[in-house]
């Protein structure tokens, strides 16, 4: 699942590891508050070592070997009715679970941490601003770099604190709106929760191309305007996240659900707008039951619906990619050497996918490509180097779903080809700014090649 894991319009899917990499204490000290912030009711982090290895006790990412559902033909396969209770469809709660998986205490617990801290957060940054703003762009003067970089994401950080705290206080008046909660499902509730989800993106998309240079050029664009379509996107950067929503969303009056990490459910914006358009934030240790959650998302889709997945389930790092090809030869050794030519996406992992295709069977694939975050891998980055000066550009590949095999096997088979051609227009685009952070001379590189040569012989 995505590491980030997906999916708002506005660049929310922010990591404690980049937050350490921030020059400006003050700017850590603002990010940290907003993100991440864990309560004692929430599931304990697994361990880095199983993380990795995709442990079928922890289903990292939900999206395990094919082997580890326990099926005949070692393909990961979901049974016909996962995710449906027995008698009436049960809907989400407010929490973006379905409410076998979410308590409401949880959720009234989580939200009396999360809520505060995100506006007083953005009280306390908006008061400091006129102290902290000057000290941003007399470190950035000192550094040489004119253009104010650490200035600029700063100002960003407080478009989205706005933002997110906009929506935090419009969410009791929406439950009022729908009946004191009530109607939270009914499309009236959903129209006014996908408008305050259309502005707050819109905004934040404006303000990251003026403030942070981030200019998104699409090909092919129009294969979204029909609706009802599962999105798999590329994942390097935690701001991907961000730019899928705004693709899908764009000109469109279209409901957006996604498929993201519990974590996010730490930020109370996402939490109440998301989850209440139906979203599903997954627990790492989940298993079986948050595949099952991901069908039964699937299930709720309609001709309006578009839901986002991230079949790699982790940033795409170039060590990473090591690693994880020399697992999957451990594990699934045929599989591996179909793989192995990949340089700029990690493999692709199918379970959360296909419960998501099995939940949705009329629903069409589009392919999400993207290059131009590759030489912005961290906060840290856009602090010493906003505004970039090179475009994000997207690439869509729309796949109608008859084409698409109805077999789990085969459809691991057929994600896992679409995944090279997707490695081969990155590789194919990659413009001049990457090209210095060539993956072929890197030492990730130089292990894959081994890999390689052990497959072959």
């Amino acid at each position: 699942m995505y590491d980030c894991t997906v999916t708002r319009t506005n660049f929310q899917g922010i990591s404690q590891d980049f937050l350490s990499e921030v020059e400006s204490p003050y700017l850590q000290q603002g990010l940290r508050n907003v993100t991440h912030r864990r309560t004692r009711d929430q599931t304990r982090e697994p361990s880095t070592d199983s993380l990795e290895r995709g442990d079928p006790r922890t289903d990292h990412n939900l999206y395990a070997d094919r082997r580890e559902s326990g099926s005949s033909d070692g393909a990961d396969s979901v049974p016909d009715n996962a995710g449906v209770p027995d008698g009436p469809d049960v809907p989400m709660n407010e929490s973006g679970q379905s409410p076998k998986r979410s308590s409401r205490s949880a959720v009234v617990k989580r939200r009396l941490a999360t809520v505060p801290a995100m506006l007083v957060s953005t009280l306390l940054a908006f008061i400091t601003a006129p102290v902290v703003l000057p000290i941003l762009a007399g470190a950035d003067l000192l550094r040489l770099r004119r253009k104010l970089p650490m200035v600029r994401l700063y100002l960003f950080v407080l478009q989205y604190l706005f933002n997110d705290s906009t929506e935090v206080l419009l969410a009791p008046w929406l439950w009022v709106r729908a009946g004191f909660g009530t109607t939270l499902d009914g499309a009236p509730s959903r129209r006014r929760h996908m408008s305050l989800q259309r502005w707050s993106g819109d905004i934040l998309i404006r303000r990251a191309e003026s403030l942070l240079g981030l200019r998104v050029e699409i090909e092919r664009a129009e294969l979204l305007d029909d609706r009802n379509a599962i999105v798999v996107s590329r994942h390097v950067n935690t701001l991907d996240c961000s730019l899928v929503g705004a693709v899908c969303l764009s000109d469109r009056q279209v409901q957006l659900r996604a498929v993201a990490m519990a974590e996010l459910l730490s930020d109370p914006g996402f939490d109440l707008v998301y989850g209440r358009l139906g979203s599903v934030f997954a627990d790492r240790h989940g298993g079986q039951s948050e595949r099952d959650a991901i069908r039964e998302l699937g299930e709720r889709m309609d001709s309006d619906s578009v839901s986002v997945i991230f079949p790699e389930g982790r940033l795409f790092r170039s060590d990473r990619l090591a690693k994880y090809l020399a697992r999957l030869e451990d594990s699934d050794p045929v599989r591996a050497a179909k793989l192995i030519e990949l340089r700029n996406v990690l493999p692709p992992h199918p379970g959360g996918s296909l419960s998501l295709l099995g939940g949705a069977p009329r629903a069409d694939v589009v392919v999400l490509g993207h290059v131009g975050f590759e030489g912005l891998p961290s906060l840290a980055e856009l602090s010493k180097s906003a505004p970039v000066d090179h475009p994000i550009r997207v690439r869509l590949w729309r796949f109608d779903r008859a084409t698409i095999p109805m077999d789990s096997s085969r459809q691991v088979e057929w994600l896992d080809q679409r995944w090279l051609e997707l490695d081969d227009w990155v590789e194919s685009q990659r413009n001049p700014v990457d090209a210095k952070r060539n993956l072929r001379e890197s030492p990730a590189a130089a292990a894959n090649s081994q890999i390689r040569k052990r497959i072959t012989t």
